[in-house]
């Protein structure tokens, strides 16, 4: 699951409740919407830290499952990565918005 979070967030398909968005207009969305990204990536950008904080915790340790008997840190690792990738691809997403740069056409698969 933690592998499709690159791709909903860089195509902005997040499950969302549009409670106040009739409230909400102009520079006051824009400002959220730029708040809520930037948070986005911060929060992905933490998950990437701790997810990597483990993995080297593990490997230090020698850590194994206890039924198989394999490292768990390369698949931390990756996860660190997907996460690092989301929070990337969220600030740079935060900045386009808020130059007001057109987005790319949405396509229908």
């Amino acid at each position: 699951m933690i592998g499709a979070f690159p791709l909903v967030s860089i195509r902005e398909r997040h499950i969302t409740v549009g409670l106040f968005d009739g409230f909400i207009r102009g520079g006051t969305r824009l400002f959220r919407n730029f708040v809520v990204r930037l948070g986005t990536g911060c929060m992905a950008a933490f998950m990437a830290e701790r997810l990597y904080a483990a993995a080297v915790d593990e490997w230090a340790n020698d850590f194994v499952t206890e039924n198989l008997g394999i490292s768990r840190s390369p698949l931390l690792i990756v996860m660190a990565i997907i996460c690092g990738a989301t929070a990337i691809g969220m600030v740079f997403i935060a900045i386009r918005d808020f130059r007001h740069e057109p987005k790319p056409p949405e396509s229908i698969e």
